[in-house]
Formats: C-alpha cells, sequence, structure tokens
C-alpha cells in the first residue's frame, strides 16, 4: 500500500473513531464497543448524498460522536493521498459507515448479514423523504443518525460529485425564480425533467452502511458519561 494511502487512511481512522469521544477508562470503552457490537442489523447500501434534500429517504442526522467540522485543507489534503478519490472505496465492507437507524422506520429485510446480497435501504411510507424541518419533536428522535463516515460522505460530494450539486443547486434556482417572476415559463418543463433525471442519479450515490439499532444504543448509553454528548448532538440538524 503507498505510504500515502496509508497516511490518508489513518487520518481518516483518527477523524471517524467511534469510541474514542468522552471514554476515560478501558471499562468504559469496552462496554461502549459491546453495545455497538450487539446492535448491529445488517448490512445495506447507503444513499451517500441523502441529507442533501433529494428526497430519497429520511434526512440523515450528523453525527453521533463526531460533530468536528471539515475542514476544506484536510478534505484536499486526503482525496489527494487517496489518489483523488481512486481509492476511496465506498462499497467496501471494510471501509463501511455507521449508521444508527430506528427498527420504526425501515423495512428490516433491506437489511442484510450476506454482503454479497447488500440492497438499498428502504424507509416505511411517511419516512421517505422526510426532513429534519418537517419531522415533529418524537419523529426526530426515531431519525437516523451518522455514527461516523462523515468526512468520507464529504470527500465524496466536495469533490467527486461537487460539479453535479453544483448544476443541481443551479438548476433548482432557476425553477425558482420561474416561478416567483412568471417569465419564462416555457423553459420550465425542460429544466425539470432535467432536475429529475439528476436526483435520480444522485440518489444512487451509495456507500455501503453498517446499520446499528438506534433504540438499543440509546437504551444502553445511559451507563455511559457520552450521555450529555450524545443527546446535544441527536439534536443538531445538520445539513
Amino acid at each position: 500500500i503507498p505510504k500515502a494511502l496509508k497516511k490518508a487512511q489513518r487520518k481518516l481512522d483518527e477523524a471517524e473513531e467511534l469510541t474514542a469521544v468522552a471514554l476515560d477508562s478501558v471499562k468504559e470503552r469496552q462496554t461502549f464497543h459491546d453495545i455497538i457490537l450487539a446492535a448491529v442489523m445488517g448490512y445495506c447500501y447507503w444513499p451517500a448524498l441523502c441529507d442533501l434534500g433529494f428526497g430519497l429517504i429520511a434526512q440523515l442526522q450528523r453525527a453521533l460522536i463526531n460533530s468536528r467540522p471539515q475542514h476544506y485543507k484536510d478534505l484536499k489534503d486526503m482525496w489527494t493521498a487517496l489518489n483523488n478519490g481512486q481509492d476511496l472505496h465506498n462499497h467496501s465492507v471494510e471501509h463501511a459507515i455507521y449508521v444508527l437507524v430506528s427498527k420504526q422506520t425501515i423495512k428490516m429485510e433491506s437489511l442484510t448479514f450476506n454482503t454479497r446480497d447488500m440492497q438499498m435501504i428502504e424507509f416505511l411510507p411517511g419516512w421517505k423523504g422526510l426532513t429534519l424541518a418537517d419531522a415533529t419533536e418524537e419523529q426526530k428522535m426515531q431519525m437516523p443518525v451518522l455514527g461516523n463516515g462523515g468526512h468520507r460522505l464529504d470527500l465524496l460530494r466536495t469533490f467527486q460529485y461537487s460539479p453535479k450539486l453544483e448544476v443541481y443547486k443551479d438548476i433548482t434556482a432557476q425553477i425558482a425564480k420561474i416561478d416567483d417572476t412568471g417569465k419564462n415559463t416555457r423553459s420550465r418543463q425542460p429544466l425539470v425533467e432535467e432536475l429529475e433525471n439528476l436526483k435520480k442519479e444522485l440518489r444512487e450515490v451509495t456507500w455501503v452502511a453498517k446499520v446499528l439499532d438506534l433504540g438499543a444504543i440509546f437504551s444502553s448509553y445511559k451507563m455511559l458519561r457520552v450521555k450529555t454528548k450524545i443527546q446535544f448532538i441527536r439534536h443538531d440538524q445538520c445539513t
């Protein structure tokens, strides 16, 4: 493995270590590890850009533990070291992101422990496309939460898909302008069709996810001193 790649992977691992925050003793760390292990419900493909508002699944809250802001320079260094994204293995189980999901919000059959048979996560009616802004307080407590992987997802959106995300924003703005002014209405339908095709493409950008039982995690965390930290970040409506 190239030295630069090892360095980049080490940076990612350091940035996204799920068990490293506020756990002072070896016993606490082991307890937290055991909770995580017992809460695993299976694997799936997770829409990597879902929290940007493409309406596919319930909006993802970021993040459970690592809430540090992403700095462009650090992301750029990682991207360069990862051979400009060529070594970013978003479909590798070894590089899976962790996502906490409520059993009451998904079709459990969309999860599997057979990593050769993974499929897209599927949410139940009423949760598909639900955003934090539209959710009730009770629903917010059941919204999916990113456990780790924020830096990895940001590499995709900041570099690989940045041009298409900019096009998405531009088309959306053009349609909004037509609706506000009532001018150039003939050009609206082609723009809408272009936007829908782009949405479909962006929805299919996926990352392998290890899915954890949100209810099990939050019923167990009371024994740990990360309680306040987790509660605070659970209500952080990142976009």
